[in-house]
Order: C-alpha cells, then sequence, then structure tokens
C-alpha cells in the first residue's frame, strides 16, 4: 500500500509497528515517519479505535462483546467472544 503512494518498502513496515505493536492513537505520534508522510497519510486514513458498547458474560463465563466503530453514526461496529480456558 505504501509502495502504491510512492513511499519506500520500509514505510510499510514502520506503519505497521506503530498500528499494530504500539498501538499509536495519530498519524502524529508515529514519530520515526517523515512529516510529509504523516501529513499525505492525514488526507487518506484515520487511526481509530474501537469502542466497546456491550459486554455479556454467560454462567458459563464466555463473554460476549459488541463493539462500535468510532467513526460517527453509522460507521458500523462488531463483536467478538472470549471463551475461558478452564
Amino acid at each position: 500500500w505504501c509502495e502504491g503512494l510512492g513511499e519506500k518498502r520500509f514505510r510499510g513496515r514502520q506503519l505497521y509497528e506503530w498500528m499494530y505493536r504500539k498501538c499509536a492513537a495519530s498519524f502524529d505520534d508515529m514519530t520515526d515517519l517523515a512529516v510529509q508522510f504523516r501529513e499525505k497519510l492525514k488526507t487518506l486514513a484515520t487511526v481509530d479505535a474501537l469502542r466497546v458498547e456491550d459486554v455479556r458474560t454467560a454462567a458459563d463465563g464466555t463473554k460476549k462483546i459488541q463493539y462500535r466503530l468510532c467513526g460517527g453514526e453509522g460507521a458500523g461496529g462488531g463483536e467478538s467472544g472470549v471463551i475461558p480456558a478452564n
């Protein structure tokens, strides 16, 4: 994706690290990315987090978690389940 924007291949690895390992909250937090690249990213994408809407716990400890995307009304959402190991 980054190469398609005219950036060098290593920019993709940097972006991945910030998004998925360091959990950056904004492009401005990604301090080892060039300022020009961060500005370009701001025009093309957003850095958003999931917001927990509801958590339901069953008698066996299984949890159903409903999420909402932080993009405002109509942004969508999803759900996941957590099953205890024991």
